[in-house]
C-alpha cells in the first residue's frame, strides 16, 4: 500500500546577477508537480509543468526588480498517481542587485 510521494526539492539556485530563480525537483514516481513563488502570503510566480514521469526537473522562474533583496517561500506541491500529495518547502533570499 503506497501512502507517501518519493520526491525531493534541491537547494533553490539565484542565478544571472538575481534575474533568474532556478529550482530542481526529482522524483522516483510518476508525479505531478505545481510550485509557487511566495513573498509573505502573495504569490509572485507559479509553474505546473506538464509531465508525468519519474526523474529530475528543472523549472525556473524570472525574479522582477521588486524581489532583489527580498525573502521568499518556495512552495512545491506533489501529487502522485495514487493521489497522495506532498507540499516540499523552501526559503530563499534574493541577493541585492548592484
Amino acid at each position: 500500500l503506497d501512502t507517501s510521494v518519493d520526491a525531493r526539492l534541491a537547494k533553490p539556485r539565484v542565478a544571472r546577477a538575481g534575474r533568474k530563480l532556478k529550482v530542481k525537483l526529482s522524483a522516483a514516481e510518476y508525479v505531478s508537480v505545481a510550485v509557487e513563488l511566495l513573498r509573505g502570503k502573495k504569490r509572485v510566480g507559479r509553474e505546473a509543468p506538464p509531465g508525468y514521469r519519474p526523474g529530475t526537473r528543472s523549472l525556473a522562474f524570472k525574479l522582477g526588480r521588486k524581489l532583489a533583496g527580498r525573502k521568499l517561500r518556495l512552495k512545491a506541491t506533489v501529487t502522485d498517481g495514487e493521489g497522495n500529495v506532498t507540499v516540499l518547502r523552501r526559503k530563499l533570499r534574493v541577493p541585492a542587485r548592484p
